[in-house]
């Protein structure tokens, strides 16, 4: 079903529109879009207007959501769907009535028809509709209330009906491994703690040298079209995640920031799940790719979006000169990105038009000559 909702559109509109690569693209635009949206409602209602325009800005500049923009991946539409089930989630805590609860239902049945990530989301957040968040830091024993048990049924009943209207069979897969992983491959290799725990350490150090410092030879954007690592934001994004992660640690209690770094956490250790070949040279030995690291985006971005905005509340104190200046400095790296985007774009397009392509010959004659 994840697929269709990417694909049947796409042909719609090509039959609609022409067949064309920008009349393909605007399906995933139209999910790229719902995603911006999205970010920017969850941050402007429960963060403030000015955390909801960095946030915005932050995401819109980012190469990584760019060019899956552009990609007709499912990808584009589990992003969407993990944001939807954020902001369903958020507001069914907030306000813990029917509508909420079934609307996020809704949200959890659109997060599971795809991408695999998309499925973790919603059974990590599934768990937090069961629990009522606040007595885990009272009394633990009444960490499940009736309420929050009566709560949770209507999710899940709504959840399971969503999925029988989408695809009646799903309801075979809904009690079963399969709901997660529908397609389980047998891993080689993995039947130590030993090589579990060091195929663990040897992802994160994979993916802090090369998706967080960027440190690949050719640390090109155009990497991500082919699944070499790039970096997912740029090193002064990163530092002011660090800030708004500490500053969200010490405000634990409140759940909308708690939301952001319980499945920014579930989504990370998920991809350090990824296989490694630790006999293999550094640059080739994980199979970490951008479409995996893809998911951190937004969810470092609003972290960083919060650290930035605390720096400018105390800075701000200093007088509207300091105000204005701050103002200007991250309108200045906005346009920086989006000059190294362009620049980035350019590169690209000038690499292909460079390459002199032979139309007369079959692509893989000479390959199929050695067989």
């Amino acid at each position: 079903i994840g697929y269709t909702l990417l694909r049947t559109p796409s042909r719609w509109l090509a039959d609609l529109l022409g067949h064309s690569i920008s009349n393909i693209r605007i399906v995933s635009v139209f999910y790229g879009l719902i995603s911006i949206i999205l970010l920017f409602i969850i941050t402007k209602r429960y963060f403030g207007k000015g955390t909801a325009i960095i946030s915005s800005s932050l995401l819109i500049t980012n190469l990584h959501f760019v060019t899956f923009q552009n990609l007709l991946l499912p990808q584009t539409l589990t992003m969407a769907s993990i944001l939807f089930c954020v902001e369903r989630f958020l507001n069914f805590k907030s306000k813990q009535n029917k509508f909420s609860a079934i609307s996020l239902g809704l949200a959890f049945a659109f997060g599971s028809i795809h991408y695999v990530i998309g499925r973790i989301c919603v059974v990590s957040i599934m768990i937090l509709c069961l629990i009522d968040y606040k007595c885990c830091f009272q009394k633990f024993k009444n960490i499940v209330t009736k309420k929050s048990l009566s709560n949770f049924t209507i999710v899940l009943l709504s959840t399971i009906i969503f999925l029988t209207l989408f695809y009646p069979l799903n309801i075979f897969r809904f009690f079963t491994t399969e709901f997660i992983f529908t397609v389980v491959r047998p891993a080689a290799g993995l039947d130590s703690s030993f090589f579990s725990l060091a195929m663990l350490f040897h992802n994160i150090k994979f993916f802090f040298y090369y998706f967080i410092f960027g440190l690949l030879e050719n640390n090109y954007s155009s990497n991500i079209l082919i699944d070499l690592p790039f970096a997912l934001v740029s090193i002064i994004t990163f530092i002011f995640f660090i800030y708004g992660f500490v500053l969200s640690i010490f405000d634990i209690k409140n759940i909308n920031k708690f939301i952001f770094i319980y499945l920014g956490g579930i989504i990370f250790l998920a991809i350090l799940q990824t296989g490694v070949i630790l006999d293999a040279p550094f640059e080739i030995s994980s199979n970490l790719a951008p479409n995996r690291t893809y998911f951190l985006v937004p969810f470092i971005i609003v972290l960083s979006s919060l650290g930035l905005m605390s720096i400018y509340k105390h800075i701000k104190q200093y007088g509207e000169l300091v105000k204005k200046f701050c103002i200007l400095l991250f309108v200045g790296l906005i346009i920086s990105r989006l000059y190294f985007f362009i620049d980035e774009a350019n590169r690209f397009q000038t690499y292909i038009n460079d390459y002199n392509f032979d139309f007369t010959k079959k692509a893989i004659e000479k390959e199929l000559s050695v067989y």
